[in-house]
């Protein structure tokens, strides 16, 4: 098992991507917002080619993007402090720190890069399934 730590300040973003290996992220300080998608949208995503081929070509803060994705499910998580989160080999996550300075240990088999995302500071951790129907600014 490897074990990676990634710190960054509000804003730090992993793009969407996949690993080939299970991931257990580790919410050490602050939170992040992680969306997941399934390995079933792959095509969706529109994945690069040749050795960045785990990594999407669209952008998530783009709204053109993100209306590509209108009909494919996602799962949103807000994970904070003192909080994991399984992710499953072949699932796309795009990842964003939605405060202060996110820090975060990552287990998994081989080496990955991961960041943070926005959403209620309020509320408990959520999971939120859903197809892109509605308004992504949350992410």
């Amino acid at each position: 098992m490897l074990v990676q730590s990634w710190l960054g300040p509000v804003g730090t973003v992993s793009p969407t991507h996949y690993d080939s290996y299970h991931n257990l992220l580790a919410q050490v300080v602050g939170s992040k917002a992680v969306r997941l998608f399934p390995p079933q949208a792959t095509a969706s995503l529109r994945p690069m080619g040749g050795k960045m081929k785990n990594n999407s070509t669209l952008d998530m803060l783009k709204d053109d993007d993100l209306r590509l994705l209108s009909a494919v499910p996602c799962y949103d998580v807000v994970l904070r402090e003192g909080e994991s989160l399984f992710i499953p080999r072949w699932w796309w996550h795009y990842v964003t720190a939605i405060d202060r300075i996110s820090a975060d240990s990552l287990n998994k088999e081989k080496e990955i890069r991961h960041a943070n995302s926005s959403s209620d500071r309020d509320s408990h951790s959520h999971i939120d399934s859903h197809s892109h129907s509605h308004s992504h600014s949350h992410i």
